[in-house]
C-alpha cells in the first residue's frame, strides 16, 4: 500500500544518511583509487584500501592527540616557568627592600644583628641564623684593698696624653686586628635559636677546664669558624657538618644532618673582621639539604651591607672622640715664671679632695653639703642621659673605662660585684641603657641603704684610675657618672664622721 511503500522510503533514506555521513567519503575516495588503478579484483583491493585508511585514520588522529598533548603541556610549563619567575621576583623585591632596611640601621650593632639574622631566615634555606659578634678578651680589674683609713689613692691628672709603652705591635706580629685575643660572644639569632644568644666561641678551654667552659656558656673551638679570622677565608660551607664532626662545635652535643655555612661580617672600610654571621639547615628546624648558590648570594649581599653599617657606625664614634677631645681638651701648660699657676694643683684632683674630705668643725653642715653635691652631680648624669645612650649604642665592642665605671655603679645600687664583674657588654648594656637605671640612680639614697663592704671596695676599682678625660672620649656619660660616684663616697665618709663624732660625744658625756 502507499502508507508501507512511504514507510520504507523514509527507512531508506534515513540508512543513506547515516552510510553517507559515516563512510561515505571513504568509500569514495576508494572508489576513486580503484577506478583509477583498475585492479584485476576490484572488490578485494577496495577492501585493503578500505583497510589501511582505516588504519591511517587512527594513526593520523593518534600524532594530532599527542601533538595537541604536547603544545598543552608547553604551555602549562611555561605558565609554572612564568609563574616562577613572578614568584622570584616577588622574592628578590622582599629581599631588596630587606636590605634597604637593613642598610638604615646605623644607630646599634647589636639591633643590626637581630636584623640580620631575622633577613637571612626568611629569605634562605636556613633553618637556624647565628651572630656571633668579635669580642675582645676582657682583663678584670685588679683586685685592690677598700680604703679603710678614708684615704684614697691619687686620682689620676689630665695633663696630656700618656706615653705609650715600649712592646711590639698587633702589625708586626702578624696580627694587625688583635684576633688572637678575641673570642666570638653570640649577640643575636633567629627565632628557634635562641640558646646561642649568651654562648661564646674560643679558641681554647677556660683555665677552669673544658666541663666548667661549657657550664657557663663558653666553649673551645675547634677550628673552622675561626679560619673565617685567622686566615682570612671569606666563607666557610659545609654540606653536611657530620663529615666535619672533628671541626665543628655542636652546642646541643648531639650532631644531625645539615649543612652549616658562615659569611665574615667586615668593616667595609678597614677589611677587619667585626662579627660572624652563621647559618645552619641541620634537623629539626633545617631541611637537611645544602644551601643553593642563590641562598649563599643573599647572606654574602647582608654581609657587605651590615660591614658598610658597621663602618658608620665607627665613624660615628670617632667623630664623637674627635669632638670630646676638642671640648674637654687639658688646660694650656703654664707660662715659665708664672708661679701662681705653675703651684696650681690640677683642678680635677684638688676638687675632688674638696668633695671627699669631711669637714671637721662641723660634720652635720658636710652631711647637708655632701648631700646636696651629689644632687647637683645626679642632676648632672639625668642631663647627659639621652646623649649618652646615643652614643654608647653605637659600641659594639665595650668601651674600658666607661664599662668598668657602670659594673661599679650597678655594685652600688644592689648587684652582687660578682654578677657585674660577669656581665659581657651586651648583658651590660641591657641593664644600664634604660630609664631604669637612670631612675634608680636619681632616687638613690646612700644614706638610707649603704653599700656592703664588698661592693664599696669593687665600685672604688671601678673609677679610681680613671680619668675624667678618657671617659669623656667614650661618652658623655663617664665624666659625670665618675662624678657622681665621688660624690657618693664623700657623703659616706662625711656621714661616717659624723657617726664617729657621735660616738665620741657619747663617751665623753658618759665620762
Amino acid at each position: 500500500s502507499a502508507g508501507i511503500a512511504e514507510g520504507q522510503f523514509t527507512a531508506l533514506k534515513m540508512d543513506t544518511e547515516y552510510l553517507k555521513n559515516t563512510v561515505g567519503d571513504a568509500l569514495t575516495r576508494g572508489c576513486a583509487v580503484t577506478a583509477t588503478v583498475r585492479p584485476a579484483d576490484s572488490v578485494e583491493y577496495l577492501a585493503n584500501w578500505l583497510q589501511q585508511y582505516a588504519k591511517n585514520e587512527s594513526i593520523e588522529a593518534k600524532f594530532f592527540a599527542e601533538k595537541v598533548a604536547a603544545e598543552e603541556c608547553v604551555a602549562t610549563d611555561k605558565a609554572v616557568a612564568d609563574a616562577a619567575d613572578v614568584a622570584e621576583q616577588e622574592k628578590r623585591a622582599l629581599q631588596v627592600e630587606g636590605l634597604k632596611s637593613l642598610a638604615a640601621l646605623m644607630e646599634d650593632p647589636f639591633e643590626l644583628f637581630s636584623r640580620v639574622a631575622h633577613l637571612v631566615q626568611t629569605h634562605t634555606s636556613a633553618g637556624m641564623v647565628y651572630i656571633g659578634s668579635l669580642q675582645a678578651d676582657t682583663k678584670q680589674l685588679s683586685e685592690l684593698p677598700d680604703d679603710d683609713d678614708g684615704e684614697d689613692a691619687p686620682e689620676p691628672e689630665d695633663v696630656g696624653e700618656a706615653p705609650e709603652p715600649e712592646e711590639s705591635t698587633p702589625e708586626e706580629e702578624g696580627d694587625p686586628f688583635g684576633y688572637k685575643a678575641k673570642h666570638l660572644a653570640y649577640v643575636a639569632a633567629s627565632p628557634g635559636a635562641e640558646f646561642m644568644v649568651g654562648r661564646e666561641l674560643r679558641r681554647r678551654a677556660e683555665e677552669a677546664g673544658e666541663a666548667d667552659g661549657e657550664a657557663s656558656g663558653s666553649v673551645e673551638t675547634r677550628g673552622i669558624t675561626f679560619a673565617l679570622i685567622d686566615r682570612g677565608i671569606p666563607v666557610v660551607d659545609v654540606p653536611n657538618v657530620l663529615y666535619k664532626v672533628d671541626e665543628v662545635k655542636f652546642f646541643k652535643a648531639v650532631p644531625r644532618v645539615g649543612a652549616y655555612y658562615a659569611q665574615a661580617v667586615t668593616n667595609a672600610g678597614t677589611g677587619e673582621v667585626r662579627a660572624v654571621l652563621a647559618a645552619d639547615t641541620t634537623i629539626t628546624l633545617g631541611g637537611g639539604r645544602p644551601f643553593t648558590p642563590a641562598d649563599k648570594a643573599f647572606i654574602a649581599e647582608v654581609s657587605s651591607v651590615a660591614g658598610r653599617c658597621l663602618e658608620a657606625m665607627d665613624a660615628a664614634l670617632a667623630d664623637y672622640a674627635v669632638k670630646a677631645d676638642d671640648a674637654h681638651s687639658p688646660p694650656p701648660e703654664p707660662v715659665e715664671g708664672d708661679d701662681a699657676d705653675a703651684e696650681a694643683a690640677p683642678a680635677e684632683a684638688t676638687e675632688e679632695a674638696a668633695a671627699e674630705a669631711p669637714s671637721d668643725d662641723n660634720p652635720a653642715v658636710g652631711v647637708e653639703a655632701a648631700k646636696a653635691a651629689l644632687g647637683a652631680a645626679a642632676a648632672e648624669v639625668a642631663a647627659v642621659q639621652f646623649d649618652a645612650v646615643d652614643i654608647l649604642r653605637l659600641y659594639q665592642n665595650e668601651p674600658p673605662a666607661t664599662a668598668a665605671l657602670l659594673r661599679g655603679v650597678l655594685a652600688l645600687l644592689g648587684t652582687s660585684p660578682v654578677a657585674a664583674r660577669a656581665l659581657t657588654w651586651h648583658a651590660l648594656r641591657a641593664e644600664v641603657l634604660t630609664d631604669d637605671f637612670f631612675n634608680a640612680l636619681a632616687s638613690f639614697d646612700v644614706s638610707a641603704d649603704p653599700p656592703s663592704s664588698e661592693a664599696a671596695g669593687f665600685l672604688r676599682q671601678s673609677y679610681v684610675s680613671l680619668s675624667a678625660r678618657t671617659l669623656w672620649r667614650e661618652s658623655p656619660l663617664g665624666a659625670p657618672l665618675r662624678n657622681y660616684v665621688v660624690k657618693v663616697r664623700a657623703l659616706m665618709k662625711v656621714e661616717a664622721a659624723l657617726a664617729h663624732s657621735a660616738a665620741a660625744d657619747a663617751v665623753a658625756a658618759a665620762d
